[in-house]
C-alpha cells in the first residue's frame, strides 16, 4: 500500500517521464536465493513433526538488466552488497554504450556518494530519480 507522498511521487515521475524514449534505458535490479532455506514453522517437539534448519544457508544475489537496444546481463554473486562492491559489478557488468541511461533503483547503496561519483567519473547517464516503492515501473521485475 503506497502512502500519499509515494502516490504523488509517482504521479510526478509520470509526468516527468511521460514522453521519454525508453528504448536507450537499461532497466537493472536484484533478487536473492537462500539455498536450503526453508523459511519458519511451528513444531510440536513430542513428535518427529520437525525439520533440520540450517543456521545460516547459503545466499546467492542474482543482478540482471534488461534493455530494448542493449545487451541484456546477469552476474551472480554470494557477497553482501556493499556501495564498493556495487561498483565492483557495474565496473566488470556493465557495457557502456552510446546512448545508453542506466536506471536503478532507490537502494541506498546505489545511490551512495560513492557509487554516484564512480558514475560520473565514467560518464554513466542515469535516470535522475526513480519513486520509491515501484518495482511494478521496471520491466525486469516481472523477469
Amino acid at each position: 500500500i503506497l502512502t500519499d507522498k509515494q502516490i504523488n511521487k509517482r504521479i510526478e515521475w509520470d509526468n516527468e517521464f511521460l514522453n521519454n524514449n525508453w528504448d536507450n534505458v537499461k532497466f537493472t535490479d536484484e533478487a536473492s536465493l537462500w539455498i536450503g532455506f526453508t523459511g519458519k514453522r511451528w513444531v510440536d517437539l513430542d513428535s518427529d513433526d520437525y525439520n533440520l534448519c540450517v543456521k545460516h544457508p547459503l545466499k546467492v544475489h542474482i543482478r540482471g538488466s534488461i534493455s530494448i537496444n542493449f545487451k541484456r546481463e546477469i552476474y551472480i554473486f554470494t557477497e553482501n552488497l556493499t556501495g564498493i562492491k556495487y561498483i565492483d559489478i557495474l565496473k566488470n557488468n556493465l557495457k557502456v554504450e552510446n546512448d545508453l541511461i542506466f536506471q536503478d533503483d532507490n537502494d541506498p547503496k546505489h545511490r551512495s556518494k560513492i557509487v554516484n561519483q564512480w558514475k560520473k567519473n565514467n560518464n554513466i547517464v542515469s535516470l535522475k530519480w526513480w519513486p520509491s516503492s515501484s518495482p511494478d515501473l521496471n520491466p525486469i521485475e516481472n523477469i
